[in-house]
């Protein structure tokens, strides 16, 4: 039995009762599931160590601030729900893929770098747990771009807004995949699937939501806005500002949700 408690008006799983094995408890369970945005408003807001502040002063600060921080249930959208999620008639299996969990690109490193939250923070440059619960452009404008050589053309201001989980740098004792689900075998596997009648798959499917029970950890959130990678071209037209707002915390379980916050399916991430 998963001990629960209620804070920051969303439901709390006490980390202490926790441990891998009891991913799979969540099935047929009805959750608290949350935003994004609506998990970040319950958490802590810690002050960077300040210039005259001792290490053991800012610890205590840092400890007294924080409190007791337990695991919250976070909603995603499916990435490409048509492909990743598909029906089997002939097995009669609703099969979950992992790439409707996590598909989307993400730069820890880049986010965290030269801010004062992320300075406390391992990201590698290229392999890392991390997951992308929302991404989105916008054109903010136009404005004319000319090289060394006068030639003129027409760039687009864009601001692209992330926002993602990170859980850890990977070590080479994992071998440096970057797939979330350790016990599949490539990012585009399936990680589970539903025994489900036509019926039921027509109704469900369109209908379905994904979720990350996430434990929370100092510093907590990281904001950032920085230039975006490449130079601006006649054939890269774009200026990208990137946006990104990152929950650090431990990914512990991945969750397949009906639309009324039931959990269909629970898949372990640890």
């Amino acid at each position: 039995m998963i001990k629960t408690t209620l804070a920051f008006g969303v439901l709390v799983w006490a980390a202490s009762a926790y441990a891998q094995s009891e991913c799979q408890g969540y099935t047929g369970q009805s959750v608290a599931a949350v935003t994004f945005d609506q998990a970040l408003k319950g958490l802590p807001s810690v002050a960077p160590r300040g210039e005259y502040e001792t290490t053991a002063q800012y610890e205590a600060r840092r400890n007294a601030e924080t409190g007791e921080v337990g695991t919250i249930i976070i909603l995603k959208e499916p990435e490409d729900r048509d492909r990743h999620i598909r029906y089997d008639a002939d097995t009669g299996r609703l099969y979950i893929h992992a790439y409707a969990f996590d598909n989307t690109n993400f730069e820890p490193w880049r986010a965290f770098y030269d801010t004062p939250a992320g300075k406390s923070l391992d990201a590698d440059v290229i392999s890392n747990v991390d997951v992308v619960i929302s991404q989105s452009k916008t054109t903010k404008g136009t404005y004319e771009g000319q090289n060394a050589y006068g030639a003129r053309w027409t760039v687009n201001a864009i601001t692209r807004t992330t926002q993602a989980i990170f859980d850890r740098r990977l070590m080479p004792s994992e071998g440096f995949s970057v797939n979330l689900f350790h016990t599949t075998h490539g990012p585009s596997s399936v990680v589970g699937s539903l025994n489900l009648s036509p019926e039921e798959a027509q109704r469900i499917k369109p209908l379905m939501q994904l979720a990350f029970v996430v434990l929370p950890r100092y510093p907590y959130v990281v904001r950032n806005t920085y230039k975006g990678r490449g130079r601006v071209t006649i054939q890269n037209p774009f200026d990208i500002t990137e946006v990104t707002t990152v929950l650090i915390g431990d990914i512990q379980c991945a969750l397949a949700l009906d639309n009324q916050n039931k959990v269909l399916g629970s898949f372990p991430t640890r």
